[in-house]
């Protein structure tokens, strides 16, 4: 929409990945981690997969 060039795929979910990392750690003394996230774009698409984000 803004024009840009589409990131590779896998960028969004590696992200999160690290983000998640980072919270649970901040979270440690916590009993529980409050997290939750929803998935949309181009890296979650049904006919889209982690392993073809090389393509």
């Amino acid at each position: 929409m803004e024009g840009k060039p589409k990131q590779a795929k896998g960028n969004a979910i590696e992200r999160l990945g690290k983000n998640v990392i980072g919270f649970r750690t901040a979270m440690m003394n916590e009993a529980i981690v409050p997290f939750v996230c929803f998935g949309s774009g181009c890296d979650f698409a049904d006919d889209s997969s982690i392993l073809d984000r090389g393509r």
